[in-house]
């Protein structure tokens, strides 16, 4: 059974939304729940960016996956 995204979130970001989707279905085969966002320009060092938003609880397995499948990240830190 799929858990649900908790209160407290970490959002990873990647530079395309073809890099979010495909996090997003990797997430999701291990029952990992990830909410896909538009990261707003006005926020993101790198312009328009996309990211992937996952329970703070599972942000260790989450960077694992992500460098099992050699994908660059960064965290996203609203201000």
């Amino acid at each position: 059974m799929k858990e649900e995204l908790s209160l407290k979130t970490t959002t990873i970001t990647v530079p395309s939304v073809t890099y979010a989707v495909k996090i997003k279905k990797i997430l999701e085969r291990k029952n990992i729940v990830a909410k896909l966002i538009k990261i707003d320009t006005d926020n993101s060092k790198e312009g328009c960016s996309y990211g992937i938003s996952v329970s703070s609880s599972n942000f260790f397995d989450v960077v694992a996956l992500l460098k099992q499948n050699g994908i660059e990240y960064s965290v996203y830190n609203a201000k």
